[in-house]
């Protein structure tokens, strides 16, 4: 695809955004209100600021599958401080119009700490190689749950099929498929600018099984916060999940596909609303989205601060002046 045409696509996205978020806000704000329907007591802003350091813990525990899985590709000098900071730093950067600024900046914050670009980029490979796969696995969860209220033509029967095989698809695929698997792992390298100077092949099926665990957890953390945002705000409690993380993880891959689209401002609140509402009904569920909205920038921006803080430490206890001695070594 030539630049052109992938700038046309990302002012596609970022109109598509725009276009959603302004549909969004009149529903929720214009036509319904439903800010003044919810329950602003004490207890629920103590909760929302609690939802926000459960979503700050979230992210906490994605760095450390980013710091698991440097080490197991041989990136064996990389300490979890360095690494969780730079991994927390960067996550403003999605916010930026194109939604790449948090993987430039985690490149570069990386190259600080005395981490290889080629390492940390193949990293990234693998995380989201794994993150989508585990989404989309959610994504059918939900889509044979929406059928089982009668609401789409599609029966258990093949839905969870189709689960199972996206879940041994996700954790066992770059195995079986090891020369495909290769290959787009390299193509992905030299797209940012990489040669390949690492070893390409998959990290260990242990280390695979329990970073595809740990996303599954993210996703039920988040299900978690949406659940507490429901309860609160809106007196309707739903222990269910696994349907709520899967209902995030719908609105994530639809954000995650829309170019250009700055943290899937308005297409994941849109698509909230929509999946949300055979849980809560149409006026909660845009509430909720709104909410979730507020509970995720407040969180990304004590991850900035706590990242920033890792930082400080990192530097103040010399993890890059030993990364880089150890890099030079082993050179």
């Amino acid at each position: 695809m030539s630049e052109a045409a992938r700038k046309w696509l990302k002012l596609a996205g970022w109109g598509i955004s725009l276009g959603l978020l302004s549909w969004f806000v009149y529903r929720a704000f214009i036509q319904s209100n439903v800010f003044e329907q919810a329950d602003w007591g004490w207890s629920s802003l103590l909760g929302l600021a609690l939802a926000a350091l459960v979503y700050v813990l979230s992210q906490v525990v994605a760095t450390g599958v980013s710091w698991w899985l440097l080490v197991g590709i041989g990136c064996t000098q990389a300490r979890f401080r360095s690494v969780a900071a730079v991994g927390l730093m960067s996550q403003l950067g999605k916010y930026l119009p194109g939604n790449v600024a948090h993987h430039v900046g985690r490149v570069v914050l990386s190259r600080h700490v005395g981490l290889g670009t080629a390492p940390v980029i193949y990293a990234m490979f693998l995380e989201t190689l794994w993150v989508v796969a585990v989404a989309i696995s959610l994504f059918v969860f939900y889509l044979v749950w929406y059928g089982a209220q009668g609401s789409l033509p599609i029966s258990e029967e093949l839905g969870y099929p189709i689960l199972i095989l996206a879940l041994v698809g996700a954790v066992f695929g770059p195995y079986v498929f090891r020369h495909l698997f290769v290959r787009v792992a390299s193509a992905f390298l030299k797209k940012r600018g990489v040669e390949k100077a690492i070893s390409l092949e998959p990290p260990s099926a242990l280390r695979a099984v329990l970073s595809v665990a740990v996303y599954y957890l993210i996703y039920l953390i988040l299900g978690l916060i949406l659940a507490l945002l429901g309860w609160l705000f809106y007196n309707q409690l739903s222990l269910d999940l696994f349907v709520l993380g899967s209902a995030f993880a719908v609105a994530w891959v639809v954000g995650f596909l829309t170019p250009g689209s700055p943290a899937g401002i308005g297409v994941r609140e849109a698509v909230l609303l929509g999946v949300l509402a055979p849980v809560y009904g149409e006026e909660t569920a845009a509430g909720i989205a709104a909410l979730f909205r507020v509970v995720t920038v407040v969180g990304d921006v004590l991850t900035w601060v706590l990242g920033l803080m890792m930082w400080n430490l990192a530097q103040r206890v010399g993890d890059d002046r030993r990364v880089t001695e150890s890099v030079s070594a082993d050179v």
